[in-house]
């Protein structure tokens, strides 16, 4: 059996947490999941192996390009970007310098 996801422990977070990049650089996904314990409270440091953006007019340049190009370049292992307008959700998997559209 293939699962998509096959790690062995998924915290998913309910509320917005940042992920601190580095100093100059703070992103709040639209929702994420990380498989490990942050150990601050505040944000985490760490690339969440699955991040999500949901598109709005205002933020659909930035999501599919900037954001794009810095979780791939962070090591996120997942992006999805949804699009309520066109009822659609792609999913990008980054992998060894590879991308991968699985939808």
């Amino acid at each position: 059996m293939h699962t998509l996801f096959p790690w062995e422990r998924i915290l998913q977070f309910r509320q917005l947490i940042d992920w601190k990049i580095d100093d100059s650089t703070v992103v709040q996904p639209d929702n994420l999941i990380i498989c490990h314990t942050p150990k601050d409270e505040a944000y985490i440091k760490k690339a969440p192996k699955v991040i999500f953006e949901i598109l709005s007019e205002s933020t659909a340049a930035v999501d599919k390009n900037l954001k794009y190009e810095l979780y791939e370049k962070e090591g996120a292992n997942y992006y999805v970007i949804v699009d309520p307008d066109e009822s659609i959700a792609k999913v990008y998997r980054f992998e060894e310098g590879q991308i991968y559209q699985a939808l």
